[in-house]
């Protein structure tokens, strides 16, 4: 029998924890809950485990590997769009040929599963679901059955006028092969809410074994505080790691406890933790690995991730502490507050109850923060990244945030500053504008209006006309959220550089905005953008009889009419195959000489290649270069200083120079010889020119990748606190010497074998290590030997 994990959870309500870690990653006493699955399925003989992923895949990925160092067999299916519970277990139909078990990764649980599948073979079941009874039923799916066990009924999520059982359906499945004939492939498909309720009225038999082990699903952080707690009181049967100091208390023996700690049980010190002199470990206290507790300091119900650090006379009631935070002295941290991870909070301040502090954020010595601190107040990260300010719509982004950021843009210009203001096509972004333009106004900024558009086609106007700048609306819609970006670029039509955008900052966090008498507000008017960018697209697109058969584009709606347009004089038809989420349409994509799929702003890229696979990341680029380079000889165009070499020699092959830069927007577009119209950042002008090359050469994007030389190259993130990283570059630099070159944004280190980069992340306290050689053994030997050396470095 076989099992799958399902490992696609965001975790919108355990925000902050969840804000850079996938739900199944979120640690329970220091080890991420899905090890907890993993360790049961493996006590049950169950070692073959298909793992289902979608938000941020590559840590689950990476920290489980294959699963050999835990004992078990992993294969990963990511879903590039979401495919819903039953979906997901479709997407993996080539790897479950025979009875498997479905659970989730973000739950905790101890059930019998041997007793289960005793069960679902006597009932004759064709899918059993584990049922439990719980007290607040209300954001579960409560399932009904005879006194056979049989399913009678469904309600999923019901109001409490709803409710008719407290039996509730965990997610644990154990199913039939055959019951994957009655899934769709390929769109978004639910167990409960469509799967069971059709095989139900088909009168294929669902069973229902309910259960009396301990289930919890962490769905909020109340309940992911008390599953913790629960775990100190022995209630669900789970390996801990350490060894017991006292009844209810948790050590690892490599944690540092001075002799004068009290300790009021039940309580759990992790692997490398510290905890100085005088300090009181009240009731349900939780300290992670390499954590360190200053002396005087007083917990209690309180839970400290990992790598995290408190000063002296801290004192935390009822609070949660993700990793790499620090607490300064004297700093109290109250009931139901949450500080994110890798924060920075000063000495003697005050986070008040129910109050939650997102990643990243600095908090002043003396400081009092009586709410949450989403995007607000003096962050580590900045405002402004590389294409502009960015939220989640509703959140961080509302139209007080918009005006108040408008006024802080505005004043940095000079008076009387002509800018163009643009938005995408989403009501939300329009909202966005319409604060944005009179708070410009009141800045004695004068605004003209360009209407709904692409934030390349806003760039291409405001250069023709010769204005001082533009602010483009842009959103990105998320599966169940909606993400807003306040694009801002200077009159060259480059990203804002980052003097301005400091300045920018400085003038948001404290209000220190121009203020003007009502009788200089700047003025306003309004124009048509798209003409001009559909001039210029076409010019240096330079279409000379080529025609390609057809091109089919999956996007949002709000852009195809403009792609369409652009892209209209190289194909002989141009088909609409419907946003990514709307797979019934994906049929027009099969017969289709060339496959593309756009993001909401046009400007990011992704091709398909005959089998229907995305082409992505390195490959991508490499494609994007060498369709460039064919159709536009001669070029010169800045690359990141990550991007792979043979991308350097596609180009300069075909007469073309590469420029390394910096990772961001502006330092590429400035290294280009027409920044508007750059091979990686502008994914319709890619698109064009791939559609060129294809239709000169006759080969598909995977022929002509063929033709490129392999890569073997490896991207890693390593943690890397910000005041580290001096150090460790130093220390690379003086080790390695001999090899070493400054390369814009870190080190690189030249050997026989290839090269390694050591990168900065300019907005999280990360490394970045990217290596490439000219085979895979030699990969991953060189990639050890880099991480176990920063690692060294770190300790």
């Amino acid at each position: 029998m076989k099992a799958v994990i399902m490992a696609g959870g965001k975790g919108t309500r355990l925000r902050p924890l969840t804000c850079s870690l996938p739900k199944p990653m979120v640690p329970l006493l220091s080890k991420p809950c899905m090890s907890y699955i993993i360790e049961l399925l493996r006590r049950h003989g169950l070692t073959d485990i298909a793992v289902t992923t979608q938000y941020m895949p590559e840590a689950i990925t990476r920290y489980y590997g294959d699963g050999r160092e835990h004992g078990v067999n992993l294969r990963y299916y990511d879903e590039t769009v979401p495919l819903g519970t039953a979906g997901s277990i479709k997407n993996a139909a080539d790897f479950l040929d025979e009875r498997f078990v479905v659970i989730s990764g973000d739950a905790l649980t101890d059930i019998d599963i041997a007793d289960a599948v005793r069960f679902h073979e006597q009932s004759g079941s064709a899918a059993t679901l584990v049922l439990a009874r719980v007290t607040r039923p209300l954001e579960f799916g409560v399932v009904q059955t005879d006194a056979s066990g049989r399913i009678v009924r469904f309600q999923e999520k019901p109001d409490w006028p709803e409710v008719f059982s407290d039996t509730v359906n965990t997610g644990i499945y154990i199913v039939e092969p055959d019951v994957l004939a009655h899934i769709p492939a390929g769109r978004e498909y639910d167990f409960s809410k469509e799967l069971f309720p059709s095989l139900m009225e088909a009168g294929i038999p669902l069973y229902g074994y309910v259960t009396d082990r301990y289930w919890s699903d962490i769905g909020n952080i109340d309940q992911y505080k008390q599953t913790q707690f629960d775990m100190l009181d022995g209630k669900v049967e789970v390996q801990l790691e350490g060894h017991p100091l006292m009844p209810g208390v948790w050590a690892h023996e490599d944690a540092q406890l001075d002799e004068s700690v009290r300790i009021l049980g039940p309580a759990y010190i992790g692997k490398g933790a510290r905890v100085e002199s005088g300090t009181v470990l009240g009731p349900y206290s939780i300290i992670g690995h390499s954590a360190r507790v200053g002396g005087a300091s007083e917990l209690e119900r309180s839970i400290i991730w990992d790598n995290a650090q408190l000063g002296q006379a801290v004192e935390m009631r009822g609070a949660l502490l993700c990793n790499h935070s620090a607490i300064g002295d004297g700093s109290r941290l109250k009931a139901q507050s949450v500080v994110g991870s890798h924060c920075r909070i000063g000495r003697r301040a005050t986070v008040a109850s129910h109050v939650h502090v997102w990643p990243e954020k600095e908090i002043q010595d003396d400081a009092h923060v009586p709410t949450s601190l989403i995007w607000g107040g003096a962050a580590a990260t900045r405002l402004i990244g590389d294409w502009g300010a960015q939220g989640l719509a509703g959140v961080e982004m509302t139209p007080q945030s918009a005006a108040r950021f408008a006024q802080a843009y505005g004043s940095q210009l000079p008076e009387g500053s002509r800018l163009l203001v643009t938005n995408s096509e989403h009501p939300y972004a329009a909202v966005m504008k319409e604060s944005i333009i009179p708070a410009l106004q009141t800045a004695c900024i004068d605004v003209i209006d360009g209407g709904t558009t692409l934030p390349d086609a806003a760039r291409a106007y405001m250069l023709d006309a010769g204005m001082d700048g533009y602010i483009h609306i842009q959103h990105a819609a998320g599966e169940s959220e909606v993400r807003i970006r306040f694009e801002c670029g200077d009159a060259a039509g480059l990203p804002i550089a980052s003097a301005l955008a400091r300045k920018v900052e400085s003038a948001y966090n404290h209000n220190d905005f121009r203020r003007v008498q009502p009788d200089s507000l700047g003025g306003r008017g309004e124009t048509y953008v798209n003409d001009v960018y559909a001039r210029r697209f076409t010019e240096t697109a330079g279409w000379a009889g080529e025609e390609l058969g057809t091109v089919a584009i999956c996007c949002d709606p709000g852009i195809f009419g403009l792609a369409a347009a652009l892209l209209g004089p190289g194909a002989a038809r141009i088909v609409y195959a419907g946003s990514p989420d709307e797979h019934a349409l994906w049929p027009l994509m099969a017969s289709a000489d060339l496959k593309l799929m756009l993001d909401e702003s046009g400007r990011t890229l992704r091709v398909l290649d005959a089998r229907g696979e995305p082409i992505e990341g390195d490959d991508l680029l490499c494609l994007a270069v060498a369709a460039v380079s064919h159709c536009s000889r001669g070029r010169t165009f800045g690359l990141p200083v990550d991007a792979p070499a043979v991308a350097e020699s596609i180009a300069e092959g075909l007469g073309g120079q590469v420029r390394r830069t910096k990772n961001d927007p502006r330092s590429m577009l400035e290294a280009t010889d027409d920044p508007l119209f750059h091979p990686v950042l502008n994914g319709l002008y890619a698109a064009a020119m791939l559609m060129r090359h294809m239709a000169r050469s006759g080969q598909r994007p995977e022929e002509i990748l063929a033709a490129i030389p392999p890569q073997y190259r490896a991207r890693e993130w390593i943690d890397c606190p910000w005041e580290r990283k001096g150090s460790i570059f130093r220390l690379l630099s003086e080790r390695h010497e001999s090899e070493a070159t400054e390369w814009p944004g870190g080190l690189r280190f030249d050997h026989v074998d290839g090269s390694v980069l050591v990168l900065h992340a300019t907005d999280a306290p990360l490394l970045q290590l990217v290596v490439e050689t000219d085979s895979h053994e030699k990969l991953d030997w060189m990639t050890q030997k880099y991480r176990e050396e920063i690692a060294q470095y770190l300790i």
